[in-house]
């Protein structure tokens, strides 16, 4: 990982049609010289889409249970025999849907417009 490099901009190679490659024009801040480098693949990684947002539902100040967002989750062993509801489709629920299908008693995935419905 170079952190003294800052990435002035990206673009499709000339020939990306045919490589899929990418030109990066980096800039090294301690000297401020530039190149321009070719990569295979571009990813950009944000964490769990930058900030997490945990919505309010109704009697959710009631819920006896436990509410976590997935950036929160890192091992499904405290579900073991649980009820749980996945609340949202992303990458990250479908994981968690998956992990937790596996050793809880049961999983229900929430999404759609009759979900929608009751967020505060």
């Amino acid at each position: 990982m170079l952190y003294i490099f800052q990435v002035v901009c990206a673009s499709p190679s000339a020939d990306f049609a045919t490589s899929g490659k990418w030109d990066f024009r980096i800039r090294n801040q301690k000297t401020s010289e530039e190149t321009v480098e070719a990569f295979d693949a571009v990813l950009i990684c944000t964490g769990h889409h930058a900030e997490k947002h945990l919505p309010k539902f109704e009697g959710d100040d009631v819920f006896k249970g436990q509410l976590i967002h997935t950036c929160d989750f890192h091992d499904g062993s405290a579900y073991s025999d649980k009820r749980a509801v996945i609340i949202g489709i992303g990458n990250s629920g479908g994981d968690v849907a998956v992990e937790l299908s596996r050793i809880c008693s049961q999983v229900c995935l929430l999404l759609g417009i009759s979900f929608l419905q009751h967020v505060r």
